[in-house]
């Protein structure tokens, strides 16, 4: 018994540590398999479409991918009109609603008609003739459109018109010998239907201030000028030959004092001066736009369509006629309007 005592430990001891050295190797092949798989899942996840799509914005998105169940409900642009000029570009951007998705496929932009106007992978739609076409901007299942209008500008007699409509602002102006001597007669007939209708609800509307000459733009300019500052005075009066009124489309109704917003003369011709053909020439909240500080007062004659669109849509004559933020003419003719010492538009 003494003899076979000590071969049956060392043979246990064998079997011991057989099964110690079988359980690190299964252990270090399960650790082994644990990491493999983690690599091959980071490598997997680094290879999915990243959300780089510069039109849609943080909070929305589209497919998750094309094998996903995810699916766009909604894409919509930032504006369904765009007013320019040829060579002219705006850009527009759109927003994306999706189910429970994570990545999107880029938006396809196409324009209906490129003669007309054109548009990049970006949004940023580009006048090419005048004329009136349709951008559409899609993603999987989900579109809209864009209704785009580019505008004809042309220079007559040195005036600027563009689709017809006579545009003077701080931009475009009038040559000193236009003179049409008086307020036009479509722009009296026009303002006496609407004070006769204001009449029959106890409004009384009447002329404050109508046609002036370019001369007469001058010393009121001048005036403006020496009390306030050019620079001061540029902000609610015009330079000479850059005056609305001297178009003869324009009319200051009853007093030029900021104390006429507050009447219901006022707020009957905001809501209904365009069913006359009239809009609010510098409307408040759009300084920025027609450079000049609100004028309840001032209206201008545009036409009924045009008018009821301008108001609508709640627009200004620049932004209507595409081209708001433009710096200068977008087109010149030699010698148009003569130079003066002086600065920008009075009780407009």
């Amino acid at each position: 018994m003494s003899n076979n005592k000590p071969k049956s430990h060392a043979k246990k001891r064998k079997i011991l540590w057989g099964r110690v050295f079988a359980s690190v190797f299964l252990i270090i092949v399960l650790l082994l398999i644990v990491i493999l798989s983690i690599t091959v899942f980071l490598k997997n996840d680094d290879k999915k479409p990243k959300n780089n799509n510069p039109t849609a914005s943080d909070s929305s998105s589209a497919d998750e991918s094309v094998s996903g169940g995810n699916t766009v409900n909604s894409i919509t642009a930032s504006s369904d009109y765009i007013y320019l000029l040829a060579g002219k570009t705006k850009s527009v951007t759109v927003q994306f609603q999706a189910d429970n998705a994570s990545d999107f496929e880029a938006a396809e932009w196409t324009s209906s008609d490129e003669s007309v106007a054109t548009v990049d992978n970006s949004g940023n739609i580009t006048g090419v003739a005048p004329g009136t076409c349709t951008v559409k901007v899609s993603c999987e299942h989900a579109s809209d459109e864009i209704n785009v209008t580019v505008r004809n500008i042309e220079i007559k007699d040195g005036i600027t018109y563009i689709d017809g409509i006579m545009i003077v602002n701080k931009i475009y102006g009038l040559p000193e010998s236009y003179d049409p001597g008086d307020t036009l007669p479509e722009t009296k007939d026009a303002f006496e239907k609407m004070s006769e209708d204001a009449a029959k609800e106890n409004l009384n509307i009447y002329v404050g201030s109508g046609f002036r000459t370019y001369e007469y733009q001058v010393e009121i300019f001048n005036n403006y000028s020496d009390i306030y500052g050019e620079e001061e005075a540029n902000r609610f009066s015009s330079k000479p030959g850059h005056s609305e009124h001297q178009t003869g489309y324009t009319i200051d109704c009853n007093t030029i004092d900021s104390a006429f917003g507050d009447t219901r003369e006022s707020d009957w011709l905001a809501q209904h001066c365009a069913d006359y053909g009239f809009i609010v020439r510098y409307p408040d909240g759009k300084e920025d736009i027609t450079g000049y500080e609100y004028e309840p007062w001032h209206i201008r004659y545009v036409g009924v369509d045009v008018a009821k669109e301008i108001y609508s849509k709640s627009l200004t004559l620049e932004e209507y006629l595409g081209i708001d933020g433009e710096t200068e003419p977008a087109v010149t003719e030699p010698a148009t309007v003569a130079e003066t010492s002086s600065s920008s538009d009075s009780e407009e």
